[in-house]
């Protein structure tokens, strides 16, 4: 199983990435430093680890609002 820190580092890369795309637009160059930043901590971890963060957000994204 996934370290939780590993996967808050995943995620809040991949959250920033997100937000920036979103507020500046994907060709921005907030958007793009941030989604370097991104794959680059994605491209550090191994497959199975990088499966178990996907998988994990996809729960995530599944929950309902409280």
């Amino acid at each position: 199983m996934m370290d939780s820190k590993v996967f808050e580092k995943i995620f809040d890369a991949w959250n920033l990435a997100t937000v920036a795309s979103t507020v500046w637009g994907p060709d921005s160059d907030m958007a793009k430093n941030a989604q370097s930043a991104f794959y680059s901590i994605l491209n550090s971890v191994d497959d199975d680890t990088k499966l178990e963060f996907f998988e994990g957000l996809e729960r995530i994204k599944a929950r309902p609002e409280r």
